[in-house]
């Protein structure tokens, strides 16, 4: 950080060796798999080509790691390969029928709009990512063998909390809890945290708190994910500045480029897209009436009929893709500042906006966050 951290006071962060997990627990965090019925099994997948010597090579790291071990487990779920933003892949168990047969756990998953309750006022910003956050946790010796995985090579077992388990978030989230506790200039979601401050003097402080919180943990930073000491960045897919919140560009460019649907699964896909930034979007809940006709008696994710699009229809998709691209900022809200609720319904819809007042201008409002709904009634727009 090139403010924050370049002062007489050095702040020793723990940084990580890519090559190396380092799978220290100095913590009594566990996780437990509890189930009911007899163990689930299933046959190993043959993996395409491309991707066979890349998902050995990580087997061979995960085993070497003390991650994975051999097994001999009368339980067995089928390997799956996920591609990473990075080119690479992550090998995962594919962990369904475990997982319907697994007890879940309620501890709740903090809501992706809920950081930016704290921001008013807050100038500085930086963002952590834990390297391999979820090896961090040890799995529960009695439970280990329930998470075997068959693969062309064999049947490996996870030691340690691994993706596509069910109550993995839940697990790892009260954990995070735990380690960042009291910490009021923070937000923890999963492995990405974000620090914010007032001045950059007071960041320098408040990194320091959370580093030493981590190491304590036996936590690493994976530095390369990391921003120290920024007046803006990317947090959970939004722009995040000292004025307020924005869409991410490339998102929004993604959106504008979207060719029109031909089935109800691409406009499905579409749909999840743009409802992302819903509450960025005036009067959504109107502008996408006809576009989530198309979706009644929907087979579901993988319905491929084809649409039949009229005039109006084409219309209204152009309609939805503007209205993001005009979108600007949702600002922070401000504890003290004066709220005004707008609402607002048609035969289809029924819609609020919250808004509060500013100081630099008189009459000025700034809308907080917008919420369109539709209604039961049929659309006859």
């Amino acid at each position: 950080m090139k403010n924050a951290l370049n002062r007489k006071t050095p702040v020793k962060v723990y940084i990580t060796n890519p090559s190396s997990i380092g799978v220290s627990t100095p913590h009594d965090t566990v996780h437990h798999i509890i189930t009911k019925g007899p163990p689930v099994t299933a046959r190993p997948r043959r993996l395409h080509p491309k991707s066979h010597d890349a998902v050995k090579a990580e087997f061979e790291f995960l085993l070497s790691q003390g991650i994975i071990r051999p097994s001999k487990s009368p339980w067995s779920s089928p390997l799956h390969v996920v591609p990473k933003q990075d080119s690479t892949v992550r090998p995962v168990g594919d962990y369904r029928r475990l997982n319907s047969v697994t007890e879940f756990d309620s501890y709740p998953i903090p809501h992706l709009h809920d950081f930016a309750h704290a921001l008013h006022g807050k100038t500085i910003f930086s963002k952590l990512d834990i390297f391999k956050a979820f090896h961090q946790i040890p799995i529960a010796e009695q439970d280990i063998p329930k998470t075997a995985v068959t693969t062309p090579w064999g049947l490996y077992e996870y030691t340690r909390l691994c993706f596509g388990l069910v109550n993995a978030p839940q697990t790892f989230m009260r954990f995070m809890h735990e380690v960042l506790r009291g910490l009021p200039f923070c937000y923890v979601y999963l492995d990405d945290i974000l620090c914010f401050s007032e001045s950059h003097e007071e960041h320098k402080g408040h990194l320091r708190t959370i580093f030493e919180r981590l190491q304590a943990h036996g936590l690493k930073l994976n530095i390369s994910k990391c921003e120290f000491g920024v007046p803006e960045l990317t947090f959970l897919g939004h722009l995040v500045t000292s004025q307020g919140l924005k869409p991410l560009p490339e998102k929004v460019d993604a959106v504008l480029q979207y060719k029109l649907p031909e089935t109800i699964a691409a406009l499905r896909k579409f749909l999840g897209l743009l409802n992302f930034y819903r509450r960025f979007v005036p009067k959504a809940a109107e502008h996408q009436c006809i576009l989530h006709s198309f979706l009644k008696g929907s087979k579901g994710k993988r319905d491929n009929r084809r649409i039949d699009w009229t005039p109006q229809a084409v219309a209204a998709f152009e309609k939805c893709k503007q209205t993001l691209a005009e979108t600007t900022l949702l600002c922070h809200p401000a504890p003290s500042a004066p709220l005004a609720l707008h609402v607002d319904a048609s035969d289809f819809a029924i819609g609020g906006a919250l808004h509060q007042s500013s100081t630099e201008k008189k009459f000025s409002q700034h809308c907080i966050t917008w919420h369109t709904q539709a209604s039961d009634a049929p659309c006859t727009c």
